[in-house]
């Protein structure tokens, strides 16, 4: 997927670079798995909430392979995660729909 010109010249900002490293060093460990993190997410996505891509509380660590399992479930519209009682925890999961599946 094309990027923005605008998205593209966020991502190179000193801004974005600074908060980036001080997120980093404060939050070394990924989110999710707890490994050494490799990158630093937007929990609301910077290309459609823009307003928040420079908020320290809208962002979180993780390590590749938790980054790339984040953007997969993104691009799908929904998580594949699974609850204790074997059903999908996303209310946006195919199964889901029209169920009633609350979102906490």
């Amino acid at each position: 997927m094309p990027q923005p010109a605008e998205y593209r010249r966020f991502m190179g900002s000193k801004e974005w670079k600074a908060l980036r490293a001080q997120h980093r060093k404060q939050h070394p460990f990924c989110a999710f798995c707890n490994r050494l993190a490799e990158q630093v997410d937007h929990i609301l996505p910077a290309r459609t909430h823009p307003e928040q891509r420079l908020d320290p509380t809208n962002l979180r660590s993780l390590c590749a392979d938790c980054h790339s399992r984040v953007r997969f479930d993104q691009a799908r519209g929904y998580s594949k995660a699974i609850g204790n009682d074997g059903w999908p925890i996303d209310p946006n999961h195919p199964p889901n729909r029209g169920r009633g599946v609350s979102k906490s």
